[in-house]
């Protein structure tokens, strides 16, 4: 058993991030710090990086044919850039996209990775990757590792209508670096070592040329885990090749691969109150059972555990510059993976006993997506109003064939010791495959108009037409259920921009999508397929966007109301499941002097369900608050440079998540918590040299609760610290 750690209380936050000479104000660029030259390296700092800009004049690439920056687009927009990422120590994609706005990310034995955004859950979150889904969340998040990012965007709300399938809660998207022959050439590498013999290597080349470049990215990250039997490794590989086949044609090439073998820790069970050694105010529970610290390093899987996958991505991009004001971007896509569990997940104290009894689940997903997108861009002027017209094709195929194993008589099939577990190993299970295709052919047609020089206008539409075919069997083979139908679905958009000033810009606007209908479709919610509806959901925002004191002051603001609609028959009864959500987002980063800068956001929302059945307790829970959604998130974040008139930044933050319910029926409460992080670095010339530490009080917290694991929680990790070194030669 490891150690348990005891926790400093630290009363000052010092140490961050940082680099060399001038504080950089906030004209904050798209560019790389790492695709600089050596010569402009010398002349940059990237001090105050941990407090991210809010990336206001950035490029987005989600959902933004128009090549519009943040400033100019009518709708809430987060960004991390790279510095950012780097500046706090973010490993992995996971763990950047919950140091964002109302962004809260965890884990749960049903899925590796799922995030809640603005009231909304798991797969009412789409991801992206480089503006390509490939299917719901729930089934395809895995933890990229940072290296190869450019930056982290997310478009909140149902807006994003080019990229797939709509999300109520909104969209996040992962942009890769992409090799630019008109880039510098360079070099960098990376070694990371840390606290429960946690190392990472990473190598990255950029080779450009008069009429191409090359790009390579190699990282692998391994630990023990901070759970006994926990050891994990990633290993991602990308690579890309730049052509240049005419004056005004490109295209790109590009390969990646990820090999990973995550930590197989599904949770810690409660326990009543007085068998606990130490109890834990992270979960309370109306029958009084709690998390027991002494627990806190335990594993209950067992031995001979698997949760791997790997996966490829291979892709064609075109840029084709057609006319002075005609272009044309078109993608070709081809993904693949297999993934593969073997776990003891149930984790149940039982009183009698005085142990834990346990499941065995076995689940096989081999996944095949290809298709294309191609946009168009055309600017023009039309009754002397500039136009930026938009379309956007999209075509997709996606093939899904899954096995799920388990006992199909005694569901908890063996028990252990709660104090010294012995894991034993998985043994066998009944099987039963399932699969789902699905082909998705889509129209975007959009419209960015310059009514006056202060006032625009934004008009959407996507037409979609989905074409699924899903069969579930039972152990015996025979069909459990099946559907094989086509949805059309109308989604669109309309909004408004008025700019008070080149500095400050306000806007409004309606939005109404659709979430993916093939996840709609495994819930327990849609008893007769042949029956089933897609769901709307409808978004009124408004917001404010401004960078105030010669731009030492950025400034982002929204308020909005969301509404889901998802008609289902129940009961033999035709009804609707209704969910709500209201709320306010505010992120501001100033720079007060050379040396000192802080960043702080809130977001709070009021969720709740309307008319809404909990099909998996069978209970009505209209009104309830929604599982995993906090009221209240923060995060404040501060650094001072040039300490001592060295190259050295001192700096820290801390990110506050409220209670959260772990149930539909708000019996049991995931308590708040506060995490505090601490970093240092030093730069000489092109060599840095950082010390992070995540978790500083060494908190006892639980992020995400699945309810279909009641008896346990996953709680996160302890204080963990790495040294990392990283140079560009």
């Amino acid at each position: 058993m490891k150690p348990v750690v005891r926790p400093i209380w630290l009363t000052l936050l010092v140490l961050a991030t940082g680099c060399s000479r001038v504080a950089v104000a906030f004209d904050n660029t798209a560019k790389d710090l790492f695709d600089l030259s050596l010569e402009q390296l010398m002349d940059l700092r990237i001090d105050g990086g941990a407090v991210r800009d809010l990336g206001l004049r950035q490029l987005v690439y989600l959902d933004n044919n128009g090549e519009f920056a943040n400033f100019e687009i009518a709708a809430s927009v987060d960004l991390i850039d790279k510095k950012t990422i780097d500046s706090r120590g973010l490993n992995n994609i996971v763990e950047v996209v919950d140091n964002m706005v109302g962004i809260l990310a965890g884990e749960s034995p049903s899925e590796p990775y799922s995030f809640s955004m603005r009231g909304f859950t798991r797969d009412s979150v789409k991801v992206l990757y480089d503006g390509i889904s490939i299917g719901s969340a729930t089934l395809n998040m895995r933890p990229l590792a940072t290296y190869n990012l450019q930056q982290v965007e997310v478009i909140k709300g149902p807006v994003a209508l080019q990229h797939g399938q709509g999300a109520s809660a909104g969209s996040i998207n992962f942009v890769s670096k992409k090799p630019d022959k008109n880039g510098a050439a360079y070099n960098t590498a990376t070694a990371s070592y840390g606290k429960y013999d946690s190392q990472s290597l990473g190598a990255e080349v950029h080779a450009p040329w008069q009429t191409g470049a090359l790009r390579l990215d190699l990282y692998h990250r391994d630990s023990n885990g901070w759970v006994d039997n926990a050891d994990f490794s990633s290993t991602d590989i990308h690579a890309a090749l730049q052509l240049e086949m005419t004056e005004h044609w490109d295209i790109t090439l590009s390969y990646s691969h990820l090999q990973d073998d995550l930590p197989a820790y599904w949770g810690t069970p409660l326990v009543p109150h007085g068998v606990a050694e130490k109890p834990s105010k992270a979960v309370t529970t109306q029958n009084n059972r709690v998390i027991d610290a002494d627990l806190r390093f335990n594993n209950y899987n067992v031995h001979d555990h698997v949760i791997e996958s790997r996966a490829n991505w291979y892709r064609l991009e075109s840029q084709w510059q057609i006319k002075q004001n005609l272009q044309n971007q078109t993608t070709f896509y081809y993904y693949d993976a297999t993934r593969n569990w073997r776990n003891a997940e149930t984790y149940r104290y039982d009183p009698n006993t005085e142990q834990v009894d346990r499941d065995r689940l076995l689940v096989d997903h081999e996944r095949a997506v290809w298709g294309i997108n191609s946009d168009f861009l055309w600017q023009q002027r039309l009754f002397n109003q500039l136009h930026r017209f938009t379309t956007s094709l999209e075509y997709s195929a996606n093939q899904f064939d899954r096995n799920v194993g388990f006992d199909a008589v005694n569901f908890l099939v063996d028990s252990v010791a709660l104090r010294e577990p012995q894991s034993g190993t998985f043994g066998a299970v009944d099987v039963r495959p399932d699969r789902a295709d699905q082909a998705v052919l889509a129209l975007v047609l959009e419209d960015w108009v310059q009514v006056t020089d202060a006032f625009h206008l934004e008009a959407g539409l996507r037409q979609e037409q989905v074409d699924l075919d899903r069969r579930s069997f039972d152990f015996d083979g025979s069909v459990r259920s099946e559907l094989d139908d086509r949805f059309d679905l109308t989604s669109y958009r309309l909004a408004a921009g008025y700019d008070f000033t080149h500095q400050v810009t306000a806007y409004l606007q309606y939005s109404l999508q659709h979430d993916n209908i093939n996840t709609e479709l495994a819930s327990p919610l849609v008893e007769d397929l042949s029956a089933f509806e897609p769901s709307d959901t409808r978004q009124w925002e408004a917001g404010i966007k401004a960078e105030l004191n010669d731009r030492r002051t950025q400034l982002s603001a929204a308020v909005f109301d969301i509404e889901k609609e998802s008609p289902l028959l129940q009961n033999g009864i035709n009804s609707t499941a209704q969910q709500q959500s209201t709320g306010v987002e505010l992120a501001v980063a100033n720079q007060f002097t050379d040396q000192f800068k802080l960043g702080f956001n809130i977001a709070y929302v009021d969720a709740r369900y309307g008319n809404y059945f909990d099909p998996d307790y069978g209970r009505d829970v209209s009104g309830n608050t929604p599982v995993n959604v906090p009221d209240t998130m923060a995060s404040v974040w501060a650094t001072y440079s040039r300490f001592l008139q060295l190259p050295i930044e001192l700096g820290a933050g801390m990110n506050y998540v409220s209670d959260r319910f772990a149930d539909s029926s708000n019996q049991t409460t995931l308590e708040s918590y506060q995490l505090f992080h601490a970093f240092a670095a030093y730069n000489v010339d092109n060599l840095r040299i950082m010390l992070q530490v995540h978790n500083v009080t060494d908190e006892i917290y639980v992020p995400w609760s699945d309810t279909i694991y009641p008896g346990q929680a996953l709680l996160g990790a302890p204080r963990v610290y790495d040294l990392v070194v990283k140079t560009r030669f």
